[in-house]
Order: structure tokens, then C-alpha cells, then sequence
């Protein structure tokens, strides 16, 4: 285990948390007079201290790594030469304390707010301030710059959040949620195009609401408000939290696609897994639960702690688990615990921090476990030793038990499917060859059938619509594209309804045993990595290109590349 970050000369909450650009280096600052403090990220190693004028509120380093701005009480932002820790004459700040400062990309400019309301740009090769941003009624909390430099985001606590046109200095549009803190159930999908928060979704491009989750049905048929807890890889999926369960939704349109039913607890926490395919709740019942996203059945759960899990990650590969939890009255289980995925089992529980831990996320090597706390401090943890650790893998199999769990692939117990699906994963002589023998690729279709078919469904006679919705059915996804396209035609009513129809079940639960049983033996082969799986999954890939199977099968060859290109 690294030795835990240990900040022992700060006194107060800190505020402002930057790693150098190589990841060796953690500055970090708080408002209790103190200083900054320089660390060493591997040993937890006092490297230095900066000795600041003021109280410091925020701080960011520059995308080069050669130069830290901090601001804070005394209407000021100071400058640092990383290299010589020397200080870098300050200039006038913003007329009120500075509670955010972000470098721009190319570092040539830097934005600041705090509680005078505004956002000032100033250049920083002159410290000339160049504009005011004005809008915001409250506190600006959080500032981030887009990859180009050219937009702006602002947070307020105003309940609003707005984009910035840099160059013009002119407000695009702002996302407001008068009766939800946003910064508490917010959620950005990968794909940077949405944002959701207090239940609603907007498109990042425009401002424009994509869909308001007002409200959700619980069993007992409650309504209650559903407040963003992720999205998945894809940006396809967002969880929404109720009070009887987990909604998965489509973020664009709406749809409900399916929900997890968390019975008695609640849940406060979400991750999915980096392959979308699983996700990882906690909350008041003190336990883990792992679902199944394409069914939305339960995989296992994992118990242990002692208070309620406030934070949950998975790792890349999909190996390892980590929670936090803690208790806010008592400061009783202020832990971060480690899980094998795979048999359930606790590997390590790190224990150091002083109060609740809030957050907990893994580096993306899988290595390393960081966490946050109450406490304030950040403790970086070494998880090495456990990813290594891996499950005695078996003999070899017999063909009943092949066929056993070859079976389970397709049965509706997700939990035995996991099962079936860890075992495989790790018996890497046998599984390739089995699924090589039982998977096959998905064929073209001839694209002229399909739009005869989808033309089909405005058919004067009965029995020729019906027999086009069934066809279009057993197609599956490979009509997708073309019934999105023909609803976007403006059809008529019946033929609407029909589309609505097919593509509300393409986006639905798996019900098919035979789907289902190659979705798994993707991630089978997937988590098994070797040449020989992978020789599995180009096989695979090589089919129709609009079908599940082949999409799935390139998307886990490129994570494969990914993790190869960077261990």
C-alpha cells in the first residue's frame, strides 16, 4: 500500500487539488492561512510549501506544468514558478474573493469568479484584465475551459450553469434548476454533448432541454423526482435515482427502458462498468449490488460494510470493486473497501482516513485507488498487489461442464450468467474454441429488402403491415437506422406507432436467450483478453455492421487495444 497522502499541515478544508501534468506531483491549498503544499504522488512526501499572502479558496496549474495560480481572500490572484517555487508578481484580481481560477488550454489566458458575481478574463502574458463575463446573480463556484479554448462553462450558486463564448465574451445559454443544488446530482456524459441535473437533460451544443424527468413511479405507484447518478460509456443510458429504484433511461428521447429494483434500500451512488454492460450501485443498505444493464436482473451483491456506501467505482478491466462509506454522526466504518468482482470476496479494506469517505475512483491502469473524505484530505492508495491477485484458474473443464455453463450463458438467472461468465473468462485454452464453434457472425442483409419492408408498413392491406412488422422484429437492429429514418419521415399515425413500437423494443431488455447468450460471450471473451479470444472477437466484428453483436465485438477489441497501448 502507497503511503496515504496525508496533508497534516492543513488545519482547514482544502480547497484547491491540481496534479502535474505527469502525475507525479500534487499541489494542494485550503483557507486556513497555512500555505500550499507541494506533494510527492507516489510516497505521500512533503516536497514543498509555497508561503501564499492570503487564504486561498482555489488554485490551477497551468496545462505545462510551469506555473500555479491561486486565488482567494485578498482580491488578488498570485502566480508560482513551479521550477524555483518562487513567487511570480501578483496582479489585481477580481473585487471581491476568487472561489475558482482555470487556465485556458494554450495558457494564454486565465478565467476567475468569486463572490463579486463576475467571471474576468485576464491575459496572462500581460495580467491585463481583457473582459468581464456578466450574468450570473450569486457566487461562481467552478469554471472549465472547453478542449479549443473557445467556450467557457461557468457554476453558480445561483442554480445555474452557463456557456461562454470566449471570444465575444457573449453568454450562449444557461442551464437553471431553481429547486435542485445541481452540483449534487449532476452528471456529464463522456461524450461531452449532454449534461443532466435535478432530472432534466439539456444538449451542451445548444442549451436545449433534451427531455425533464419530473417525475418517476415507484412500485407503489409514488411519484417521485429522478436526480442524475451516471451515464453510461456510450452516453446512451443515464440512471436516474427514485425512491424505489434505479431508472435507465434513453437521455434524448426520454424512454424508460427498464428499472433495478433495489426493494427496502437506497440507493445514493452509481458507477457503470467502462464496457456499459454492468452497473454498481450503493447506498443506505451497507451493501454493493452489481446489475446487469441489458436486463436489469441482479448479478450479486456485495456485503461488508458497516455503514451506509456513499461512493462507488469499477475498475477498467472490470476485476476489481471499490466503496466508501462512513457515517456522519458516529464516524463509525470511514473506510474504502477493495472486491473481486469475479467470486465476491473483500481483498483489502484501507483504512486512514479521520471521517466519512465521499468519493472513491480507480486511476485507469486499474493500479490505484484514490479517496476523499470529510477529513480533508485525499489519500491515494496502491491496488497493485491486488489486481494481480488473480482467481485459481481451473483445469481443464469437462464437456458437460462446457455445456453447463455454455447454458447458463442464455438462462434468465443473471447471477448463475455471471458465473458462468467469470469461469469462462479464466479457463483460456478451453472458451475460445467453444465460442468459435457456437457464435458466428452476424450476416448482411440486403438494404433494399429492408426499405421495401419499412415501405410495407403503409400498406393498404392489413396482412401485408403485419407481416412487415414481423420481419422488421426478427431483424432487430439491423432495420435500426431505417425505421429511425422513416419516424423522422413524419409518418402517419399507424405507421408511427408501428416504428415507435419496434425500436421501443430494440431498446428495451434482452429477452432473447440467443442475444443474451452472445452478449455475455462477448464480455466472456473480452475479460479473457488472450490472442486467442481476441482472434474470437475480430471474427465477430467482421459481420453486419449494423447488428449488436458485430458493434459490441469492435467496441471490446478497441478497449483490448487501449489497455495494450497503455498498461
Amino acid at each position: 500500500m502507497k503511503a496515504p497522502i496525508d496533508p497534516v499541515g492543513h488545519l482547514g478544508h482544502i480547497h484547491g487539488l491540481a496534479f502535474s501534468p505527469d502525475g507525479k506531483t500534487i499541489f494542494s491549498a485550503s483557507g486556513d492561512y497555512r500555505s500550499i503544499f507541494q506533494w510527492d504522488a507516489n510516497t505521500g512526501k512533503e516536497l514543498r510549501r509555497l508561503a501564499g499572502p492570503q487564504r486561498v479558496f482555489c488554485l490551477d496549474l497551468s496545462r505545462d506544468g510551469k506555473t500555479l495560480a491561486v486565488g482567494g481572500a485578498m482580491h488578488s490572484i498570485d502566480f508560482w514558478d513551479v521550477a524555483t517555487g518562487d513567487p511570480i508578481h501578483p496582479y489585481a484580481g477580481p473585487q471581491g474573493r476568487a472561489f475558482c481560477v482555470a487556465f485556458s488550454p494554450d495558457g494564454k489566458m486565465l478565467a476567475s469568479g468569486g463572490d463579486d458575481q463576475v467571471i474576468h478574463l485576464w491575459e496572462t502574458a500581460t495580467w491585463q484584465e481583457r473582459a468581464q463575463l456578466r450574468g450570473h446573480e450569486f457566487y461562481v463556484l467552478h469554471l472549465q475551459f472547453s478542449a479549443d479554448g473557445r467556450t467557457l462553462a461557468s457554476g453558480s450558486e445561483d442554480f445555474t450553469a452557463r456557456v461562454w463564448d470566449v471570444a465575444s465574451g457573449q453568454e450562449r445559454f444557461q442551464f437553471a434548476e431553481k429547486h435542485t443544488v445541481m452540483s449534487r446530482s449532476i452528471a456529464l456524459a463522456p461524450n461531452r454533448k449532454l449534461l443532466a441535473g435535478g432530472g432534466t437533460v439539456w444538449d451542451l451544443a445548444t442549451g436545449k432541454v433534451m427531455h425533464r424527468f419530473t417525475n418517476l413511479a415507484d412500485p407503489s405507484g409514488r411519484d417521485t423526482l429522478g436526480k442524475a447518478a451516471a451515464f453510461s460509456p456510450d452516453s446512451q443510458i443515464l440512471a436516474l435515482f427514485s425512491s424505489g429504484g434505479i431508472w435507465l433511461c434513453d437521455p434524448v428521447t426520454g424512454r424508460l427502458l427498464r428499472r433495478l429494483d433495489l426493494a427496502s434500500s437506497v440507493s445514493s451512488t452509481a458507477a457503470f462498468s467502462s464496457d456499459g454492460k454492468a452497473l454498481l450501485t450503493g447506498g443506505s443498505d451497507k451493501k454493493l449490488h452489481l446489475w446487469e444493464v441489458a436486463t436489469g436482473r441482479e448479478r450479486r451483491s456485495f456485503a461488508g460494510h458497516e455503514m451506509p456506501i456513499h461512493s462507488v467505482a469499477i475498475s477498467a478491466d472490470g476485476k476489481m470493486l471499490a466503496s466508501a462509506s462512513g457515517s456522519f454522526r458516529d464516524h463509525e466504518d470511514d473506510s474504502v473497501r477493495l472486491w473481486d468482482a469475479a467470486t465476491g470476496k473483500e481483498l483489502h479494506r484501507f483504512t486512514g482516513h479521520r471521517n466519512v469517505v465521499v468519493c472513491v475512483a480507480f486511476s485507469p491502469d486499474s493500479k490505484t485507488v484514490a479517496s476523499a473524505s470529510e477529513d480533508n484530505t485525499v489519500l491515494i492508495w496502491d491496488a497493485a498487489v491486488f489486481a494481480q491477485a488473480q482467481p485459481p484458474r481451473p483445469s481443464n473443464l469437462s464437456a458437460k461442464e462446457l455445456e453447463s455453463l455454455f447454458a447458463a450463458l442464455a438462462g434468465e438467472d443473471a447471477s448463475k450468467a455471471y458465473q458462468a461468465i467469470c469461469t469462462l473468462a479464466i479457463t483460456p485454452k478451453q472458451t475460445p474454441v467453444l465460442l468459435q464453434e457456437c457464435l458466428q457472425a452476424v450476416p448482411a442483409v440486403d438494404p433494399e429488402w429492408i426499405v421495401q419492408l419499412v415501405a410495407d408498413l403503409d400498406s393498404a392491406r392489413f396482412a401485408a403491415r403485419e407481416q412487415a412488422t414481423q420481419e422488421l422484429e426478427r431483424l432487430g437492429e439491423l432495420a435500426e437506422s431505417a425505421l429511425h429514418k422513416a419516424l423522422a419521415g413524419k409518418p402517419s399515425l399507424e405507421v408511427r406507432q408501428r416504428l415507435e413500437g419496434l425500436l421501443a423494443k430494440l431498446q428495451g431488455p434482452v429477452n432473447s436467450s440467443e442475444k443474451l447468450r452472445a452478449l455475455r460471450a462477448i464480455e466472456v471473451l473480452e475479460h479473457s483478453g488472450t490472442p486467442e479470444a481476441q482472434q474470437v472477437l475480430k471474427t465477430l466484428a467482421r459481420g453486419a455492421p449494423d447488428a449488436r453483436l458485430t458493434r459490441e465485438a469492435r467496441a471490446s477489441l478497441a478497449r483490448l487495444a487501449k489497455r495494450t497501448t497503455h498498461p
